[in-house]
């Protein structure tokens, strides 16, 4: 390993820089999963591209495990493998039971008693609305007349509880960009030039980066070829793509923050690469919440 300067208050820039993005990938899923549990279904986001996401997580944190990138995006890549972990999970789940669902109503069209009648279930309960209960992010193109014979009760449930999910997200923000800052504060005071080990340039863990790059920056084309399909956005969680396309901006910013030196960036290039390339097809998919909105 090559020995390579840089001082402490870039150091600390970097690790901000990662916890922010480390923090804010902790909550990109949430508005999604949360979405799905309203909504009792997982289908609203693409079966494809969640896989892609999964082969891409796999390949990302096993590149950055042994190319020894900075610590937070190694953390970042297993996180990112137990979110696609989720999603799926809550595909399968649901689409489980939503046949089981079925089966149970025919069941009980036919006058067949059934133990597991579908009013005990939470699957036969009226769907709130969708991305609406996210406050002044706009409607995903969820269908209004899904809460046109909704009680007003019924409507500010989500509302109420989307109100509450972000005040308890802002006050860990907070707390968290406190702790670090207090953290790393002391080395400030010190300017003086450290060295570092910069890795060597290994093959396969360049390999499997860019590999997950590239994987990375197609996922997003399954979803938006399936909102132009369905011409609907509906059931899919905006909040999921602004808080990556956040993450995604520190992530690359805690790189450049740790060093500019033309060796580190290149170790550094396929994780820089499918982060910076993702958020502009997340902006086409912006576009068709905007377009396909009712």
């Amino acid at each position: 390993m090559s020995l390579t300067p840089t001082t402490p208050a870039r150091m600390l820039l970097s690790q901000i820089l990662g916890y922010i993005s480390l923090f804010v990938s902790a909550i990109v899923t949430l508005p999604q999963v949360y979405e799905n549990y309203l909504n009792m279904s997982g289908e609203s986001v693409s079966e494809v591209m969640l896989w892609i996401w999964m082969v891409a997580d796999l390949l990302n944190f096993t590149g950055a495990f042994l190319q020894k990138i900075i610590f937070t995006a190694i953390i970042l890549a297993a996180y990112f493998v137990l979110t696609s972990v989720v999603l799926l999970f809550q595909l399968y789940y649901y689409r489980r039971y939503s046949k089981f669902q079925k089966i149970a109503t025919i069941s009980s069209d036919l006058g067949i008693p059934n133990t597991a009648s579908a009013q005990g279930s939470p699957l036969n309960s009226p769907k709130p609305g969708l991305v609406s209960q996210y406050g002044a992010i706009p409607s995903s193109c969820s269908d209004d007349d899904s809460t046109i014979n909704q009680p007003d009760s019924a409507l500010s449930a989500p509302q109420s509880n989307s109100s509450c999910f972000f005040k308890i997200v802002a006050c860990v923000a907070s707390l968290g960009f406190i702790y670090y800052f207090y953290l790393y504060l002391k080395p400030l005071l010190n300017l003086t030039l450290t060295v570092t080990q910069m890795p060597q340039l290994d093959f396969w863990p360049q390999f499997y980066g860019y590999v997950s790059a590239v994987l990375y920056s197609g996922s997003r084309i399954p979803q938006i070829m399936k909102n132009y399909k369905n011409k609907s956005c509906e059931g899919l969680s905006i909040m999921m793509f602004v808080f990556t396309i956040i993450s995604n901006v520190a992530f690359v910013g805690s790189f450049f923050a740790e060093s500019t030196e033309i060796d580190r960036l290149i170790i550094n290039l396929p994780w820089i690469l499918g982060a910076s390339i993702s958020p502009f097809f997340d902006f086409i998919i912006f576009f068709q919440f905007y377009i396909y909105r009712k």
